[in-house]
C-alpha cells in the first residue's frame, strides 16, 4: 500500500511531496488527481518541486501507468526546478529495491516525460 503527502508552501514557493511504499493503480490515480487539484490555481513556474521517495519500489506493470501520469503532470506544471530524493524507509532501514535501480527508473521516466534536468539524489 502506498501513501503520499502533498504540501504547497506559498511562502517558500515550494511544492513538497512525500511518497512511501508501492502504489496500486487506483492509489496512483488518486495521487495524480490530488496533485492536479493542489497545483491548478498556482503560478507553478515560480515554485520549486521536491519529491521525497521513501522506501520506494521499482514500478511494476500495475503502477507504471500512474507513475508516468504523475511525471506528465510534473512536466505540465513547468516548475522552476525539479528534485527527487530516494531514501530508505527509516523504520525498516532498507529500500525494498536497490536505490540505484529506483534512481535509474526515475531518470528514465523524467527523460521520457521531457524533464531531463530533474535532479535525482540517493540518500543512504
Amino acid at each position: 500500500m502506498g501513501k503520499y503527502l502533498i504540501k504547497v508552501d506559498s511562502v517558500q514557493k515550494k511544492v513538497n511531496i512525500e511518497v512511501t511504499g508501492k502504489f496500486s493503480y487506483e492509489e496512483g490515480n488518486n495521487f495524480v488527481s490530488e496533485f492536479r487539484t493542489k497545483t491548478s490555481n498556482m503560478i507553478t513556474s515560480s515554485y520549486d518541486f521536491e519529491c521525497k521517495c521513501i522506501g520506494l519500489n521499482i514500478a511494476d506493470a500495475e503502477s507504471l501507468p500512474s507513475l508516468e501520469a504523475a511525471f506528465s503532470e510534473y512536466k505540465q506544471c513547468e516548475f522552476k526546478s525539479y528534485k527527487m530524493i530516494v531514501e530508505p524507509d527509516k523504520k525498516s532501514k532498507t529500500l525494498t529495491t536497490s536505490a540505484g535501480l529506483v534512481k535509474s527508473q526515475l531518470g528514465r521516466l523524467s527523460r521520457k516525460s521531457g524533464l531531463p534536468d530533474m535532479e535525482i539524489i540517493v540518500v543512504d
